[in-house]
């Protein structure tokens, strides 16, 4: 299940400055990869000849893709799990490199987690959030800089409870930063000893601080009250930032303002402050206007958001124009071209995610990025010519790119980074992009993924995917991307994997994404068993062998199928919301599960009834598997207790298998491991299928 809230002052600057500093290496083009830092565990070694489920976990993930204020390199962040050596974790490294990979070097090497690189004004340093190994600040996130051409890194901040994002000035002699506040116990009525926890009363509050771009200063805090900082922007002159903020105290899931402080004087005005959400604030080039998104009225995540434009000095008397919508209606907001024309953007669209620019004259948008590529992680260099970005698409892996912004037409693309070039050598099955009609004549789209090897006239074994969200989508990414279910070993295995965006999906509007509002199990249901009649008609999936595994929405919807039909061998429920009475008192989200139902629970107790598969697990027949974090807050780990203890109850079979340490999503790669070989274990076992081994 998705939401807004998805994926922290000043102390002994002594204990700081003893903090190792780390430095720089270099690597040529063939090189490829960086040499692993003393500590580090070496990368996996992928095998060509065929695909291990610690094959399918271990490709690189790139992110925080930052262009040079020129135009001529780029900073990214390679992120990658590793199993092997005793070592249970994930490592991140931090690049820079040209075209073609040239110049290649890697900053931060022997720090911690690393991340966020950005790039100074002038180009000459890089900035970038780290994890501290020792001393006071252990285990915090602080600012490092470090030459950008090769050098010792220096910490430049002591946050006591870490630093969650920052931003350099126009000029580059500061730093704005969010930080949690210290959280002081609420004491009882018997003393502070007292432990007892009072909802909302220790909610935590992000606030912003600024700091000089040097070490041993002291930072001065901009903001004090009840808010949760988001995003933020510096305006051009240096003399304000806008920021989005909603309040810590009284979670309004969706709700959210933007406001603009003053360097100078701290004074905060609110700039957009309907009750719908307002939120990713952008000055144009001459600090003359504000680009931001707004949501629908109420806003939820399901809704339409369209980019404003709001005058400045702007004020809640100030008034808002509003742009084109753009394709998906939910863009991310990139930056302003040079000449303060248009906007670029980016957002999902259909089985993609494009790059797209929006005129401010109000004109149509146009998309820049190919039809068949998921571009993401997208940056504009600081003279609104170059684009850096990651891409992608089914058979080929993630990596850093570059492009120039185009006078006119799409993108003329250049390669920077080379960190899956290993995994690129792997086999890849045949994958189709299916079209149909369901049952009312709603167009749903999926991807159909064949098994290797395949042979046309033979029928297959068929796992049906389910997507979270449920306003999230299956795209055209990379086959050997990780994933919570191991799709790699299901087609090298001999089964076809098809993976639909029914009703409610992301990527095809807002209308779509509306489209199971209230209607969370019945016309989604139609979609999915109408693609699943669609591959069995292809004579591609045998009728006999069919499973289905989901995971949170995904996991809900696995739930509610096998109280609808017994067509499916096996089912796996992956972290699914099964009772949504309980799930919406007890969700980290209580807002959302009544904005999809269109009531609270008491209003209107028969939707819920009539939505929440646990009322009809009497029909259940299928043997179900249940993965579930101990620690998730997202959907509660009692709602797996709930589908296996009816299950138990009605003498379905069924195990259910519970992660420590882990929330709504499940992290640590040994675990990751144990969860696919489980599944592959499980659905083999009830398939009984004549499959390779």
């Amino acid at each position: 299940m998705m939401g807004k809230h998805t994926v922290n002052l000043l102390q002994a600057l002594a204990v700081a400055a003893l903090l190792p500093v780390a430095g720089c290496s270099l690597h040529s083009i063939k090189d490829g990869n960086a040499e692993a830092s003393k500590g580090t565990p070496e990368r996996h070694i992928f095998n060509p000849a065929g695909w291990t489920v610690e094959d399918g976990l271990s490709s690189a993930l790139i992110i925080g893709v930052q262009v040079s204020p020129d135009g001529s390199e780029i900073a990214y962040t390679a992120m990658r799990a590793h199993f092997t050596g005793g070592f249970n974790g994930w490592t991140s490294e931090i690049y820079v490199s040209g075209a073609g990979g040239s110049r290649k070097r890697q900053i931060g090497a022997g720090l911690g987690m690393v991340d966020s690189p950005k790039w100074s004004p002038d180009g000459s340093q890089i900035a970038f959030l780290s994890t501290v190994v020792e001393g006071n600040l252990k285990g915090s996130r602080q600012i490092f800089r470090s030459p950008s051409a090769c050098g010792e890194s220096e910490i430049l901040t002591a946050a006591p409870n870490g630093i969650t994002g920052f931003s350099w000035s126009p000029k580059g002699g500061q730093f704005v930063f969010t930080s949690p506040d210290i959280v002081e116990p609420v004491p009882g009525p018997g003393g502070p000893a007292d432990d007892a926890v009072v909802a909302d009363a220790n909610a935590t509050r992000i606030n912003l601080w600024l700091v000089d771009a040097k070490p041993k200063t002291e930072p001065k805090r901009m903001t004090k009250g009840d808010y949760s900082i988001e995003s933020y922007a510096w305006a051009p002159d240096e003399k304000s930032i806008a920021f989005t903020h909603s309040r810590a105290s009284a979670p309004e899931g969706w709700h959210s303002d933007i406001s603009v402080v003053d360097i100078a004087t701290g004074k905060v005005t609110l700039l957009a402050g309907t009750p719908a959400a307002e939120m990713q604030p952008l000055f144009s080039p001459d600090g003359s206007t504000i680009a931001f998104i707004r949501g629908e009225n109420p806003t939820a995540d399901f809704s339409g958001w369209r980019v404003e434009l709001l005058p400045m000095p702007g004020s809640l008397k100030g008034i808002a124009r509003t742009l084109a919508a753009t394709p998906n209606e939910m863009p991310i907001l990139i930056g302003w071209s040079a000449d303060g024309k248009t906007l670029f953007f980016e957002e999902a669209f259909r089985m993609v995610h494009i790059l797209g620019a929006l005129p401010v004259s109000g004109d149509a948008p146009a998309i820049l990025s190919a039809s068949d590529k998921l571009v993401e992680f997208v940056s504009l260099n600081r003279n609104g010519t170059v684009f850096g970005f990651t891409m992608q698409d089914s058979a080929t892996p993630q990596e850093a790119y570059m492009a120039a912004v185009p006078t006119r037409g799409n993108l003329t693309v250049q390669s920077v980074s080379a960190e899956n070039s290993d995994i690129a050598k792997m086999p890849v099955p045949k994958m189709e992009i299916l079209g149909w009609k369901s049952s009312d004549g709603t167009l749903i789209e999926g991807i159909l993924t064949y098994p290797l090897g395949y042979e046309t006239g033979k029928k297959y074994p068929l796992v049906l995917s389910v997507h979270g969200g449920p306003a999230e989508k299956f795209s055209q990414s990379y086959f050997g991307q990780p994933d919570v279910y191991p799709y790699v070993m299901w087609s090298k295995n001999g089964y076809a994997i098809l993976r639909i965006n029914p009703r409610g999906s992301g990527g095809y509007g807002a209308a779509f994404r509306k489209a199971n509002v209230a209607n969370w199990n019945g016309g989604p249901y139609d979609d999915l068993m109408s693609g699943v009649d669609k591959v069995i008609a292809m004579g591609v999936a045998d009728p006999a062998r069919l499973t289905v595994v989901g995971w949170s929405y995904g996991g809900y919807m696995t739930a509610n199928i096998t109280t609808r039909t017994n067509r499916f061998k096996a089912a796996v429920v992956g972290a699914g919301p099964v009772n949504l009475v309980s799930q919406a008192g007890t969700s980290d989200l209580p807002e959302m599960i009544p904005a999809y139902m269109a009531a609270y629970p008491w209003e209107k107790p028969d939707v819920y009834r009539s939505q929440s598969p646990i009322f009809s697990v009497s029909k259940v027949k299928t043997p179900t598997m249940i993965l579930h974090g101990t620690d998730d807050t997202r959907v509660p780990y009692s709602q797996g207790q709930e589908w296996h203890a009816a299950l138990r109850a009605l003498s379905v079979e069924s195990t259910f298998v519970g992660y420590p340490r882990s929330g709504h999503v499940v992290r640590e790669p040994q675990l990751m491991k144990d969860l696919q070989l489980r599944v592959l274990e499980w659905i083999e076992r009830h398939l009984a299928a004549d499959v390779k081994k």
